[in-house]
């Protein structure tokens, strides 16, 4: 259930192509299964934190396995729960295969509902991909 550099990279630019026609500037993080980076990408004129967001909003999908905005009815305690830095905006989602995390994905720079819809239309994406990847059986 390896999330590939290919697959990271798909993901990437299919993001970017979504933030194009909304027109937003955005950065992008995806993180494999380990919640190592994979994949990162910054728009020309994203700010330059978003970078730095969009990781902290896979990162904390990765270790909460949901989506960062279903954090904040958490309160900021929730920051306690972890060593590293929490981010609790739209934006964070898990990438999902066979019902086990394969990774997440952040997405920074625009409003939280556009960052929100294009996370998660990248682990729909990674979700159908994977979903085909499958070996089918006699019975499918």
């Amino acid at each position: 259930m390896t999330l590939t550099l290919a697959t990271a990279q798909a993901l990437l630019e299919l993001g970017v192509r979504s933030a194009e026609a909304e027109g937003a500037e955005i950065a992008i993080t995806v993180l494999d299964e380990r919640g190592v980076l994979t994949g990162v990408v910054r728009m020309d004129r994203a700010v330059p934190a978003s970078a730095q967001a969009s990781h902290a909003k896979a990162r904390t999908a990765w270790l909460f396995s949901c989506a960062t905005e279903q954090l904040s009815a958490f309160g900021p305690g929730i920051a306690s729960a972890s060593d590293e830095p929490i981010c609790t905006f739209a934006g964070g989602v898990p990438l999902v295969a066979r019902d086990r995390v394969a990774g997440a994905v952040g997405v920074s720079g625009g409003p939280e509902p556009t960052d929100a819809r294009i996370a998660l239309l990248l682990a729909e994406e990674f979700g159908r991909v994977r979903a085909d990847e499958r070996p089918h059986t006699e019975k499918e």
